[in-house]
Protein backbone atom coordinates (compact mmCIF):
# COMPACT_ATOMS: atom_id res chain seq x y z
CA UNK A 1 0.00 0.00 0.00
CA UNK A 2 0.82 3.33 -1.11
CA UNK A 3 1.04 6.05 1.57
CA UNK A 4 -0.54 9.47 1.13
CA UNK A 5 2.38 12.24 -0.28
CA UNK A 6 1.29 14.39 2.56
CA UNK A 7 2.00 11.13 5.01
CA UNK A 8 5.17 10.07 3.08
CA UNK A 9 6.31 13.51 3.41
CA UNK A 10 6.26 12.80 7.23
CA UNK A 11 7.63 9.59 7.10
CA UNK A 12 5.44 7.12 6.27
CA UNK A 13 6.84 4.29 3.89
CA UNK A 14 5.31 1.73 1.48
CA UNK A 15 3.82 -1.33 3.23
CA UNK A 16 3.09 -4.58 1.78
CA UNK A 17 0.76 -7.35 1.98
CA UNK A 18 0.34 -10.71 1.28
CA UNK A 19 -2.35 -13.14 1.09
CA UNK A 20 -5.10 -10.84 1.75
CA UNK A 21 -7.40 -12.68 -0.27
CA UNK A 22 -10.14 -13.79 1.77
CA UNK A 23 -12.87 -11.32 2.32
CA UNK A 24 -12.65 -10.78 6.23
CA UNK A 25 -8.83 -9.74 5.23
CA UNK A 26 -10.35 -7.55 2.42
CA UNK A 27 -12.70 -5.82 4.17
CA UNK A 28 -9.71 -5.22 6.63
CA UNK A 29 -7.61 -3.70 3.72
CA UNK A 30 -10.64 -1.57 2.91
CA UNK A 31 -11.06 -0.40 6.49
CA UNK A 32 -7.43 0.55 6.38
CA UNK A 33 -7.76 2.41 3.93
CA UNK A 34 -10.78 4.33 4.53
CA UNK A 35 -8.71 4.92 7.88
CA UNK A 36 -5.86 6.90 6.06
CA UNK A 37 -3.90 3.63 5.66
CA UNK A 38 -0.11 4.15 6.26
CA UNK A 39 1.51 6.44 8.02
CA UNK A 40 -2.11 7.69 8.88
CA UNK A 41 -3.72 4.59 10.23
CA UNK A 42 -1.93 1.96 12.31
CA UNK A 43 -2.02 -1.64 10.23
CA UNK A 44 -5.23 -3.38 11.68
CA UNK A 45 -4.18 -6.71 13.55
CA UNK A 46 -5.74 -9.09 11.17
CA UNK A 47 -3.53 -7.58 9.01
CA UNK A 48 -0.16 -7.31 10.61
CA UNK A 49 1.18 -10.76 9.81
CA UNK A 50 0.69 -10.26 6.86
CA UNK A 51 3.07 -7.44 6.18
CA UNK A 52 6.01 -8.75 4.54
CA UNK A 53 9.24 -6.96 3.48
CA UNK A 54 10.14 -8.16 -0.40
CA UNK A 55 13.94 -7.96 0.42
CA UNK A 56 13.68 -11.11 2.60
CA UNK A 57 12.70 -13.07 -0.88
CA UNK A 58 15.29 -10.84 -3.04
CA UNK A 59 18.02 -13.62 -4.75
Amino acid sequence: MHPTPAARRDGARLVHLGDVLEDHLVGAVVGWLDAGGPGVAQVPGELAERVFNPADYAD
